[in-house]
């Protein structure tokens, strides 16, 4: 059988998300069973879509929409459940603040226990961003990986280390 016509069988063991109106599996499948609409207007404490609205659709730099699906409390993040730091929170990529509860909330839903001690540990991602931000670099990184995933400058940057720890070229 050629690769292209083989079935891979997969098993989904856990689930997260988060969609309007939606914190959980369990309220999205509740939205999709009771064909709710989970479009709403735009909150006024997100911004004021006035300055950015057009009756007529066409306009440039103008929406002809008021509407959006919006996740509900999108700006909260427990960091100290994460065991980050509230100053290292606020340069976490915005996406990425939202992935870790859902990532937790998937794992605890298929019964895989956190690990007990803080050791640094290998890193997934999921919706990666462009690596030239620095939310593709881990805070615990190296200072020159820190640097190089932030700016474009040359590889090795000055002063870096030649050692495993220092991470290569993004």
């Amino acid at each position: 059988m050629s690769a292209a016509k083989r079935e891979t069988a997969i098993a989904v063991i856990g689930m997260g998300c988060r969609f309007p109106q939606a914190r959980g599996v369990e309220e999205f499948w509740d939205n999709l069973v009771a064909n709710r609409d989970c479009v709403t207007p735009v909150p006024p404490e997100r911004f004021d879509i006035t300055p950015f609205w057009a009756e007529e659709s066409g306009v440039p730099g103008r929406t002809a929409s008021r509407h959006g699906g919006f996740l509900d409390d999108p700006f909260h993040f427990d960091a100290g459940f994460f065991g980050i730091s509230p100053a290292e929170a606020t340069s976490i990529d915005p996406q990425h603040r939202l992935l870790l509860p859902v990532v937790r909330e998937a794992l605890d839903d298929a019964g895989i226990r956190p690990p007990r001690s803080r050791a640094p540990t290998p890193a997934s991602t999921s919706g990666r961003p462009p690596p030239t931000t620095a939310a593709t670099t881990p805070p615990t990184a190296p200072a020159c990986a820190r640097r190089r995933a932030v700016t474009s400058a040359p590889w090795p940057p000055a002063g870096c280390p030649t050692t495993s720890t220092c991470a290569g070229p993004a």
